[in-house]
């Protein structure tokens, strides 16, 4: 499964996430994902629930040791929750997993994938030519892009029934080829107002969904959204939080 060689399904990427990720080519991304979600909440969440005279702590494990009824208080009367993304505690809620990839398809240029593939330059005294990684999940496309790269390198490119048919079993394994095209063709349908039973979404799905509606309709989505339900729900909530908006305003 897309991307490397990990075999990893982003719909059950809240199961074992840390160890998941844990390794040479994802370790960045999982920095990122504590850095931003997980660093300084237990600490922050603690913080603005106990009293004035309760000892600091920084950790899950500093929490599970304190008086009983401290722990008491802050879980059933201040609701708190405290996330914690370690090896001892390798799951991540999938609302957080939502909210990150999210914000990766909102601002892609802040993504960390973005900014490591912007680091993948060469100076203009090379001659390079780009070839567009979206011409390897369509057929027609790929066979231009060759043939325009066969003319850059001076040389002659024919795509025969061999070429076809090793295309063809590799789009075969490519489960997220048609992803984007999907998600963009449910995206025309709730922005033309249709009213329709949301298909199966997986993880990816579901946050491009939400960066693509927010961006839209400049409004926030609440991150528990079910995404299951008829799209009245999703118009009902693009309706209510684009007025609480308009009143802000």
């Amino acid at each position: 499964m897309r991307a490397g060689d990990y075999n990893i399904d982003n719909n059950e990427l809240e199961v074992n996430t840390y160890n998941k990720w844990n390794n040479e080519d994802y370790k960045w991304v999982l920095d990122n994902l504590i850095n931003g979600f997980f660093k300084d909440q237990v600490e922050s969440a603690y913080n603005a629930v106990k009293g004035e005279t309760w000892p600091n702590i920084s950790s899950v494990a500093e929490f599970k040791k304190l008086p009983s009824w401290m722990q008491d208080e802050c879980i059933n009367v201040h609701n708190l929750q405290l996330l914690e993304l370690t090896a001892e505690s390798p799951d991540c809620p999938k609302n957080v997993l939502r909210e990150f990839f999210k914000l990766g398809y909102k601002y892609p240029e802040q993504s960390g994938f973005i900014t490591q593939q912007e680091k993948m330059t060469y100076d203009a005294s090379n001659d390079v030519r780009t070839f567009p990684f979206a011409s390897f999940y369509d057929i027609d496309y790929f066979i231009n892009e060759l043939g325009k790269l066969a003319d850059w390198l001076g040389y002659t490119f024919v795509a025969d029934t061999e070429f076809i048919n090793v295309h063809n079993a590799f789009l075969s394994n490519q489960p997220y080829k048609n992803s984007k095209k999907y998600c963009d063709k449910i995206l025309e349908k709730i922005f033309s107002n249709e009213i329709f039973e949301f298909p199966k979404l997986d993880l990816f799905q579901e946050s491009y969904l939400a960066a693509n509606i927010e961006l839209r309709y400049n409004i926030e989505l609440p991150n528990n959204l079910v995404w299951s339900n008829n799209s009245q729900q999703i118009k009902e909530e693009i309706k209510d939080l684009s007025a609480n908006i308009a009143v802000k305003k």
